[in-house]
């Protein structure tokens, strides 16, 4: 029996703390994550040709956040 390996390589430019809760958006073609203890929500958007990940908008919601997701209206629950 044989043993796959895989090396892991950094997709996004942007780091993050403690990042949590990502979230597919395959409408907008983004992708959804909080840095849970700096409060920070960010969304990205994903090269399909590359996988990187490059960054769109960075929400600053002054508090912890352990999970987004997108509200039907618009904007996001945390």
């Amino acid at each position: 029996m044989s043993v796959r390996t895989w090396e892991a390589q950094p997709l996004a430019t942007v780091r993050s703390e403690h990042a949590e809760a990502p979230l597919w958006d395959a409408a907008r073609g983004t992708l959804l994550w909080a840095d849970q203890y700096v409060g920070i929500v960010r969304e990205a958007t994903l090269d399909p040709v590359t996988l990187a990940v490059e960054p769109v908008t960075e929400t600053h919601v002054g508090g912890p956040v352990g999970a987004v997701v997108r509200h039907a209206d618009g904007g996001h629950v945390l």
